[in-house]
């Protein structure tokens, strides 16, 4: 692991990706009442994602025909979206570069007495042997590694012939980067005079670096 990666993996053990912005998330570490709330926060901001009346991300994910599969997700931070997997029948690994996202997600498990298996690990270096799973699932990490593309390769890899995989990165042609990081970051305050765009996504986005792709890019 190169000095950049384990700062990353730093970074994110001390800011766990529990949703919690503005420190008002009054329940114990790790309870039952901690995973509630730091789902809702989660599955709210995502609502998007979900057809009425079924499970979160359902628009995007067929849980039913996942069933009974060997499913990957890449970054499973507190084990919101690898509990569903189990639930639905699915036969879920989940991997987190951080012994934190690590321990919630088995805490979880625990907790709600399913079945899955949970790892630390680095996804620009997975385990895995070649085409292991059906399913890829990935939401809003890869684009915080140090080597991204490194990543995309190993999904690849790691997918089964036919297999899928759904992964969600930053956008570079969103509003928010260009209305929000390049002209009101970079221009307005000036931030460019001194930085380049990319220290500007990682300073003022979640994360030690925030990376932007086109579709085309990734």
């Amino acid at each position: 692991m190169t000095n950049l990666q384990r700062d990353i993996r730093n970074w994110w053990n001390t800011h766990p990706m529990v949703y919690d912005w503005k420190k008002t998330l009054q329940v114990d570490d790790g309870n039952p009442q901690f995973f509630a709330e730091i789902d809702r926060r989660f599955f709210e901001a995502d609502f998007f994602a979900q057809r009425p009346g079924e499970a979160p991300f359902s628009n995007l994910i067929d849980y039913r025909g996942l069933k009974d599969r060997k499913v990957l997700e890449i970054g499973c931070g507190a084990g919101a979206l690898a509990a569903i997997f189990s639930k639905q029948g699915v036969l879920i690994t989940a991997v987190d570069l951080t012994w934190q996202a690590a321990r919630y997600t088995k805490r979880r498990f625990d907790v709600n007495k399913l079945k899955g298996n949970i790892l630390q690990m680095d996804a620009e270096t997975p385990g895995f042997k070649d085409a292991s799973f059906d399913f890829i699932w990935s939401w809003g990490v890869i684009h915080h590694s140090e080597d991204t593309q490194r990543i995309v390769s190993e999904i690849y890899r790691v997918l089964k012939p036919g297999g899928k995989a759904a992964i969600m990165v930053y956008n570079r042609n969103s509003i928010h980067f260009w209305i929000n990081l390049v002209i009101i970051r970079g221009i307005l305050c000036a931030k460019l005079i001194t930085h380049s765009v990319q220290e500007i996504c990682n300073r003022y986005c979640d994360g030690l670096i925030a990376k932007y792709y086109t579709p085309e890019q990734i």
